[in-house]
């Protein structure tokens, strides 16, 4: 079968949506990082058009002592559920008690007994047995700020995770946890994970149905980083469907701007991976102090820092804050259907909403904390992002997706044309032009043409502004900037 039936089969068997959202990293936790009811979020999901969820749930949070279970998370969520719901849950074996790194959420580790941990794992499906497809075992491993083992460690516990998740559930799905995006030649930390990486896919070839892909690098390198995750996955005859868990953007690392402050950054990264890691209380608050302290010297000097570090900044200003909505609309849509036309059959927005708290002297809400698409209103989830907006019509007009394909137009480099097979639907085309995520909307639109067999188009943007369009002698001509638009034979909504 080739990567293109597969693909095929993938995004229209069953007559799935390919999109999803992801919730957050903690769930109905009360953590130092959070606290979190297990939270009502399928409804607001479905009304955007994800029928694809996607949860983190952590051993500890839901066998806090050897043999007694808490499942308040795990059920809150499968109530949710309904027919048409796909579910994917990441478990970590994240155990203050049965893990041989103890911790509440990050690192997980290997089970101090492999026995104990395939019981956890067994009744944890066993409880939602046809409900949740998709199961994950860990976040993202090829590192030690998720995974405080060993490559051949990770795919020990994977082959008893897999025992028992396939004995609780014969029709369960194995997700290979979370490889990431990047330039695999560009340090010594990359071409260590990279070596982790190849370690799964030859020791872990028989041990898992689907790969999960993470793309918050440049949306550019996303059909070059698919392919070569194919491509390794074939050199080690495991060549499986490829799954995005995570992607949005744009990325902090993007953009050249930023490199002056990370190394600001990694070391605030290493702090709170040091300080999560940490058993004794002192030496955790001192780590989370530096953290901190990196944090607010960063902020204490935001008005000299570009505009493109500002914008991932609290506080910035509003003007620029909108500019981010702009960018992350395209980014959303941008990158989404780069991934669908590399062939990847679901691709998850990271995240639905916000469940760490929100504060500029943590690291994390720098790199990730604007990449909600809703958040909270007097406490209840509905106030909606432009980014929702963008994910919703994105979700709507590529419902029933078979194939998206690249056109090469001729004369335009810069262009990036897909046409997309749905069914049912009208034929759809999806372009825009190259141009740098921050400063390419200043330039002016480039009139674009290609071949055009219907008698007249309607286009309508990412944000749902109207694009003039006009057909004369079976062309389409078209202004084209870095801002998606979506083209469709006339008569057409908006």
């Amino acid at each position: 079968m080739t990567a293109h039936d597969r693909r095929r089969d993938g995004v229209v068997a069953g007559g799935r949506s390919p999109f999803g959202v992801v919730w957050g990293q903690v769930y109905g936790m009360e953590h130092r990082l959070a606290s979190h009811r297990a939270e009502v979020f399928l409804p607001q999901a479905r009304a955007l058009g994800a029928r694809l969820t996607r949860l983190f749930l952590y051993w500890g949070q839901l066998e806090p002592a050897p043999g007694q279970y808490r499942w308040d998370a795990l059920d809150a969520y499968a109530r949710q559920l309904e027919p048409g719901d796909e579910a994917w849950v990441m478990l970590a074996s994240s155990s203050p008690w049965a893990t041989r790194t103890p911790s509440s959420i990050i690192p997980s580790s290997p089970a101090t007994d492999p026995d104990s941990y395939y019981r956890f794992v067994r009744t944890a499906v066993e409880r939602c047995r046809g409900r949740v497809r998709y199961w994950q075992m860990e976040f993202e491993m090829s590192g030690p700020f998720f995974w405080a083992g060993t490559a051949a460690e990770y795919v020990a516990q994977l082959a008893v995770f897999r025992r028992a998740v396939k004995d609780a559930d014969p029709a369960a799905r194995i997700v290979l946890a979370g490889f990431l995006d990047g330039d695999y030649e560009a340090s010594a930390l990359e071409q260590e994970r990279a070596a982790f990486s190849d370690h799964l896919l030859r020791a872990g070839a028989d041990l898992f149905d689907l790969l999960d892909l993470h793309l918050y690098h440049d949306a550019e390198t996303i059909p070059a980083t698919i392919q070569r995750f194919r491509n390794a996955m074939r050199t080690h005859g495991c060549e499986r469907p490829i799954f995005v868990g995570e992607c949005n953007g744009p990325g902090f690392t993007q953009f050249p701007e930023n490199a002056e402050v990370m190394p600001d950054v990694l070391r605030a990264m290493h702090s709170l991976a040091a300080s999560v890691q940490a058993a004794d209380p002192a030496e955790q608050a001192r780590y989370t102090e530096d953290e901190h302290a990196t944090m607010r010297a960063l902020y204490a000097r935001m008005a000299e820092l570009p505009p493109q570090t500002q914008m991932f900044m609290e506080g910035c200003s509003a003007e620029l804050e909108r500019k981010r909505h702009r960018v992350n609309c395209r980014e959303l849509v941008i990158r989404a259907v780069l991934a669908l036309a590399s062939g990847v059959e679901r691709v998850c927005c990271f995240a639905l909403a916000p469940d760490v708290a929100g504060k500029p002297d943590h690291v994390l809400n720098l790199l990730f904390g604007k990449y909600n698409l809703m958040g909270y209103a007097d406490g209840a989830l509905t106030e909606r992002y432009p980014s929702a907006d963008a994910f919703q019509r994105l979700a709507a007009r590529l419902d029933g997706v078979r194939e998206v394909r690249r056109r090469d137009l001729p004369g335009h480099p810069e262009a990036r044309v897909f046409d997309v097979d749905r069914a049912p639907g009208p034929p759809l085309t999806i372009a825009w032009e190259r141009r740098d995520a921050f400063t390419g909307e200043d330039a002016p639109p480039t009139r674009i043409s290609w071949p055009w067999p219907y008698g007249a188009a309607h286009a309508v943007d990412v944000f749902g502004a109207t694009v003039p369009a006009s057909v004369s002698d079976a062309t389409l001509r078209l202004p084209l900037s870095n801002t998606p638009v979506y083209v469709q034979p006339s008569p057409a909504r908006s």
